[in-house]
């Protein structure tokens, strides 16, 4: 999204309690600024659009056994789980959101802590049998292959548009063609009709994009959840017989969920 210098004048006592607040908020002046006229004319930024998302996946997975951390970047988020093993190490989830999507919208990157060499090892059968499973239930939508990897006890996974883009309606911006077809107002309608009907397209595409938002922040919360769940029963249940059929269980009736990216 395109950005341009401007001049503005300001009152210092003004821009001092801007710089507390963007201090606070860990962001820019010009930042904060922007997100404070954003917010004004009601238009959506990619950090508004992030935070939103984000905040809707906080409530998603504080359901769950979760310890969310403290976020370094608004285009980052953080979580902790506890896996069921010798000296109770943790996996660290992550997901950064990219303000220009291209073909991903983001990435999952996965770690542990832990100085069992064992552990370390049998998470490395996982995720080499995760990354194959997944290749084999999503070759239509990824016939080159699933954006992910596992190296060095690191598990990287990124999150493509492609579902969003199939469920989503496209965006709009809100102009008087939005009112009235090909922008040309009837004889006889009144100032406030016009009013009217562009406040209706106003929240229309409110509502569009909120929809957007809960639908990224139920995919990403259902493939943390889904992924959590398989890697704890891989631990609790290693060796059984039926444990590869349990987990691909867990996988399809995430696929079966009904997502808005993959």
């Amino acid at each position: 999204m395109k950005k341009s210098v401007y001049s503005l004048v300001l009152m210092d006592d003004v821009v001092e309690a801007i710089d507390r607040m963007a201090y606070a908020r860990n962001t820019s002046r010009s930042n904060l600024i922007n997100q404070i006229l954003a917010e004004h004319v009601s238009y959506v930024t990619p950090q508004m659009r992030m935070r939103d998302i984000f905040s809707c996946l906080e409530q998603i997975l504080s359901e769950e056994c979760y310890q969310i951390q403290s976020q370094a970047s608004e285009s980052m988020f953080s979580i902790r789980s506890p896996i069921r093993y010798k000296y109770r190490p943790t996996v660290r989830y992550s997901i950064e959101l990219y303000q220009k999507p291209e073909e991903l919208a983001g990435e999952l990157r996965v770690s542990v802590r832990s100085s069992s060499q064992s552990f370390l090892e049998a998470i490395g059968i996982f995720f080499r049998w995760w990354i194959q499973m997944e290749e084999q239930y999503l070759q239509q939508i990824y016939p080159e292959g699933v954006p992910c990897g596992y190296e060095d006890g690191k598990y990287r996974r990124g999150f493509s548009r492609l579902g969003e883009e199939t469920r989503a309606r496209q965006d709009r911006s809100v102009s008087l063609g939005d009112v009235w077809p090909g922008g040309i107002q009837p004889e006889g309608i009144r100032p406030e009709d016009i009013r009217s009907g562009v406040r209706q397209a106003a929240e229309e595409e409110k509502a569009n994009q909120n929809e957007k938002v809960v639908g990224m922040a139920n995919a990403i919360g259902g493939y943390i959840k889904v992924l959590d769940r398989c890697l704890k029963t891989y631990f609790e249940h290693q060796g059984e017989p039926d444990l590869a059929e349990e987990i691909s269980g867990y996988y399809e009736s995430y696929l079966g969920s009904g997502l808005d990216l993959i």
